[in-house]
């Protein structure tokens, strides 16, 4: 087969089937699909080639995980229980050390638009994303009656609302690309998965085994930072929100997308319960961290195929709250050769210390580098759940706020209470010049304002998630147009929780303002208590699954996601 990779072909699907005994191999007991995949791996080596070998192949045996990426094997159907499995069946691989399993992600026959969704977004939250058609999308199934049972493979062939949601869980992961090849390496130094069960880090607490094949408590550490739970059960039928339950480990967590800081308890751990919108995810950022992704901003949605294999030229840094200080390592290779066997890489290291109301964030490189590594890039830092600044500097010099945000500016993300701060474009950047932003916070308007913003963490807790839910209840009701107040000039209470963001990210830049800020993010509490109310009174004026909806989302808005 070398004519083929000659001519393109740079990695290889060995589809055999998992042999057992099979396979006419020495004396009749050895596993077939363990040395394909080791011939087929060690193809460019035995050239005396300088490439990496890789392979997606079906489990071999105790040992395969030498030779990535596992195929699980077909899925029989794409039913919501077989879903509830996956996650179960990846997180206890890590015990054999095969952490690379990817998943047939694909819709099923019946066109259940959400089992779809949740497949794709848990695919996105694994060691390895792969969709795949095995001949269900076409054929006798196209002249089924009533209406065609073909399966659903392309993720774009669904309607709007769950391509917008599948967008998102894409876009995502290609976001996740430095923090998912940090695992890749960590895996090749430690034999540690990227995905991997709450018992190797809590073998004391009996909560930590707690998952279970039918997808309870089948939730993951992914990577050092990051907890998910995945959703493997169909939303209720009035309110579209799925329950999750799920274990947080001692320490503290932040809820992604919704804005919460959760303390679980220091000996055992706590149990959260929460709905969640097809548009969410159960996933927590491990308190302090910080998170390397791509920004895809700059990156493009045209440049996002094949990003993987390209250099990190625009790399963003978001600074979780819960602790004084932090840091992450980026670590970079040629993405193409062994030649990081004789060391030659790259690290992006980026760190953070708070001292009072101020942040210093600093950038550096380190490493003996690579041919090809960039020497120019550009940067985004977020630091969430912030309060505007009184001043922001990069390398010592102050930038301006920007309402939009862009180069070289500072701007804030109302909906996600996060402060943004941007590089210029191409900023030489190489050991000999880190890249380094100092903010200065606000001082509180007043002693009571002082102890509400002591931590701005506390301040604006769960926000975000009130700002989500209440757009997502107002769309609801939009759409019979019964939203509160959508008839009558003066705003209601729905209206201003859901537009708060705007607001905020306007008066995050007035300068001298910052007291009206504070205030109406005091004010966005009574807010949800009255949308609450307004909604409830609308009564038998919409449909029941409607007002239980909307209901749903307020009710879930900020509740157990801050202690």
């Amino acid at each position: 087969v070398k004519h083929l990779g000659d001519v393109g072909v740079d990695d290889w699907w060995i589809d055999w089937q998992q042999g057992g005994t099979q396979g006419g191999l020495a004396g009749g007991k050895q596993n077939p699909t363990i040395w394909t995949d080791f011939l087929r791996s060690t193809d460019h080596l035995r050239r005396g080639e300088s490439r990496r070998g890789l392979i997606l192949a079906r489990w071999g045996g105790l040992g395969t995980h030498r030779y990535q990426v596992g195929f699980s094997g077909d899925v029989a159907q794409v039913t919501w229980e077989n879903l509830a499995f996956q996650p179960y069946f990846s997180l206890t691989a890590a015990n054999v050390g095969y952490g690379f399993w990817s998943h047939d992600l694909v819709g099923p026959n019946a066109w259940d638009h959400e089992l779809h969704t949740r497949w794709l977004q848990f695919g996105a939250w694994s060691a390895v994303f792969r969709t795949h058609d095995r001949g269900m999308s076409a054929g006798s199934c196209a002249d089924s009656s009533p209406v065609p049972s073909c399966a659903v493979v392309e993720v774009w062939n669904v309607p709007q609302r769950y391509f917008e949601v599948n967008r998102a869980a894409m876009r995502g992961r290609a976001a996740l690309v430095p923090y998912i090849y940090n695992g890749m390496r960590a895996a090749f130094d430690t034999g540690l998965s990227p995905l991997r069960p709450m018992y190797f880090e809590w073998p004391a607490l009996d909560s930590a085994y707690l998952a279970a094949p039918s997808g309870a408590f089948a939730q993951y550490y992914f990577g050092n930072d990051l907890l998910v739970a995945p959703i493997v059960a169909a939303g209720d039928a009035k309110t579209g929100l799925a329950s999750k339950t799920a274990w947080l480990p001692p320490g503290a967590w932040f809820a992604l997308g919704r804005g919460g800081l959760s303390r679980a308890d220091a000996q055992r751990g706590t149990n959260v319960t929460a709905p969640y919108d097809l548009a969410e995810y159960p996933v927590w950022v491990r308190a302090g961290a910080v998170l390397p992704t791509l920004d895809l901003e700059h990156v493009g949605s045209s440049s996002l195929i094949g990003s993987a294999q390209r250099q990190y030229t625009a790399l963003q840094f978001s600074v979780f709250p819960g602790a004084a200080s932090g840091r992450c390592d980026v670590y970079e290779d040629d993405g193409l050769t062994t030649d990081y066997l004789d060391g030659d890489t790259g690290t992006v290291s980026a760190a953070y210390a708070r001292s009072g109301q101020d942040l210093r964030v600093t950038v550096t490189s380190s490493g003996k580098g690579y041919p090809g590594r960039p020497t120019q890039r550009s940067f985004r830092l977020r630091v969430v759940l912030a309060r505007p600044p009184q001043k922001v500097q990069v390398q010592g010099v102050a930038v301006p706020f920007a309402r939009w945000g862009g180069s070289g500016t500072w701007s804030y993300d109302g909906d996600q209470a996060t402060l943004v701060v941007e590089s210029l474009d191409s900023l030489a950047f190489d050991s000999a010049h880190p890249f380094q932003v100092d903010i200065t916070g606000t001082p509180a308007a007043d002693a009571n304002a002082a102890a509400a913003v002591r931590n701005d963490a506390v301040a604006l807790c769960g926000l975000p998630g009130a700002i989500s839910h209440a757009i997502m209840a107002k769309e609801t009701l939009d759409q019979v147009r019964k939203s509160p107040g959508s008839q009558k000039p003066e705003a209601a209470s729905l209206s201003k929780l859901a537009s708060i963001g705007n607001s905020l990210a306007r008066l995050a830049g007035e300068q001298g303002d910052k007291a009206s800020f504070d205030a109406m993010v005091e004010s966005a509490r009574s807010w949800l208590k009255a949308a609450r109310a307004e909604v409830a009174a609308l009564g038998n004026t919409v449909s029941v699954n409607r007002l239980a909806r909307a209901l749903a989302l307020l009710d879930s808005a900020g509740t157990g996601i801050c202690n």
